[in-house]
């Protein structure tokens, strides 16, 4: 079992940045001397969204309309709904596919 040690501590939060790898702190503070520990807390830059493919693009890739000739697949959706089943049940252990 841990035993944690409580100890007190001063805290003081700065602001700065970062300028070729150094840190600047715009604020002058007065500290005693001794051990300290420094956290750095970057922004997060916003993150661009990435737009899918158009219609037009989904369209026009080569996977698009694959079956459309297969004479064993009159409904492509409950196709893949029943093989996605079988293969299910597989991975559980049950019945092996037909």
């Amino acid at each position: 079992m841990a035993i944690a040690e409580a100890r007190k501590v001063d805290a003081v939060r700065v602001t700065g940045k970062v300028k070729r790898g150094k840190l600047i702190v715009s604020a002058k503070i007065a500290l005693p001397d001794g051990n300290v520990e420094v956290t750095v807390v970057t922004e997060a830059k916003p993150r661009e969204w990435k737009r899918g493919p158009s219609r037009e693009e989904l369209l026009k890739h080569p996977v698009f309309g694959m079956w459309k000739d297969r004479k064993d697949m009159h409904d492509s959706a409950e196709y893949v709904r029943k093989m996605r089943g079988r293969i299910d049940r597989e991975l559980r252990g049950g019945q092996r596919a037909r």
